[in-house]
């Protein structure tokens, strides 16, 4: 199995219908064949991620899998924060912030 689709596979399954999802408070979907030439507005994201392993030998490897690693992490975060924008939308900065400790919270666990 080729390192991203291990990655894929071992951070979420990704199989959300977009093209059958429409958010009732945003009225924002479905997301269908082309959209992306289409949407507005347009939020773009910037991660910057550095990795450094200085292993002769593997190194370039092993920075080659934690960057598929990060890409498919960041993609199905997206996924996920556009999947339950129903959730979340209209949320106070507070109120996001109570969410994210809940859900903090509940990881610990």
């Amino acid at each position: 199995m080729p390192t991203t689709d291990y990655w894929s596979y071992a951070v979420g399954n990704g199989n959300f219908d977009f093209s059958a999802f429409k958010s009732e408070k945003t009225g924002r979907g479905p997301l269908l064949e082309g959209w992306q030439e289409n949407c507005n507005p347009v939020m773009t994201a910037y991660k910057l991620v550095t990795i450094k392993a200085p292993y002769w030998g593997f190194g370039g490897k092993l920075e080659q899998a934690l960057l598929a690693g990060e890409r498919a992490l960041f993609v199905e975060s997206h996924r996920n924060c556009f999947g339950w924008i129903d959730e979340w939308y209209g949320m106070t900065v507070e109120q996001l912030s109570e969410l994210e400790e809940q859900g903090d919270c509940l990881l610990n666990q």
